[in-house]
C-alpha cells in the first residue's frame, strides 16, 4: 500500500478548507478530523479520499514498472 502524500500538503489544506495538524496525539487528530468533516464534508472527502485515488491512478504506471523490476 502506498503512502498518500498528496493528502498532506498545502494544496490539500486549501482544498479541505482547514489546515491539518502538524503533530498531535491520537485524540487531537480525532477531534480535528471530526471538526474538519463537520465544517466542509465534501471538501474533506475530496482532500482525503479524492486526492488519494487520484495519486493512485496517476502513479499506477510507475508502480507497474517498479513491480516488474
Amino acid at each position: 500500500m502506498r503512502n498518500n502524500y498528496w493528502s498532506i500538503g498545502a494544496f490539500a489544506d486549501w482544498l479541505r478548507g482547514t489546515p491539518s495538524l502538524k503533530m498531535g496525539t491520537s485524540q487531537q487528530w480525532s477531534v480535528w478530523t471530526k471538526a474538519a468533516k463537520a465544517k466542509h464534508p465534501i471538501r474533506f472527502w475530496l482532500a482525503e479520499e479524492g486526492l488519494s485515488m487520484l495519486q493512485n491512478f496517476v502513479m499506477s504506471p510507475v508502480d507497474a514498472i517498479y513491480n516488474v523490476k
